[in-house]
């Protein structure tokens, strides 16, 4: 009886500390200092590659988008005020509850993937990607429409293409 009182007790000590861990991911209240995306087919270049990063002097956006004509990495300045609004989408969105990974019911040989990561100040981390699947709220999408749509206003302050950017 006591091995089975033990048993009991050591599976309820780990539900709920797996239930604690899992709220203290909800960044409500933290500071967001960096956001990333990216989107990949099976061909080398991404599809898409965005990145909003706020340092001790600044804030950028770097955005890569495969439908440009140009095919470059623009770097854009741009105010704090992307990371709040990208920080709303997170919590609106409850990214924080996305599932680490997504792989589709199918085997897909061929296809697409994405990743995303958020960071925060005190180091906290969220992260989800996925191939051929994803959740079924994507706040990825609308972070990464209102960046687009951001930084349609903003100056340009560097640009380079893909190969100059990895270094072939």
């Amino acid at each position: 009886m006591k091995k089975i009182f033990l048993i009991a007790s050591l599976i309820m000590s780990i539900f709920v500390l797996s239930c604690t861990a899992a709220s203290d991911k909800n960044p409500k209240g933290k500071q967001l200092t960096c956001y990333s995306y990216s989107h990949h087919g099976t061909v080398a270049q991404p599809f898409e590659d965005i990145e909003v990063r706020k340092t001790d002097s600044c804030c950028t956006a770097c955005v890569f988008t495969s439908g440009d004509d140009d095919f470059t990495y623009k770097t854009y300045a741009v105010g704090e005020d992307l990371l709040d609004s990208i920080q709303n989408v997170i919590i609106n969105h409850k990214m924080y509850k996305y599932k680490n990974h997504y792989e589709p019911i199918f085997e897909v040989l061929d296809g697409d993937s994405w990743h995303y990561e958020a960071v925060y100040s005190d180091r906290t981390i969220l992260s989800s990607g996925g191939h051929c699947a994803g959740p079924k709220d994507d706040g990825t999408t609308v972070i990464n429409n209102i960046i687009k749509n951001y930084v349609k206003k903003c100056e340009v302050i560097k640009s380079e293409t893909w190969e100059e950017r990895v270094g072939r």
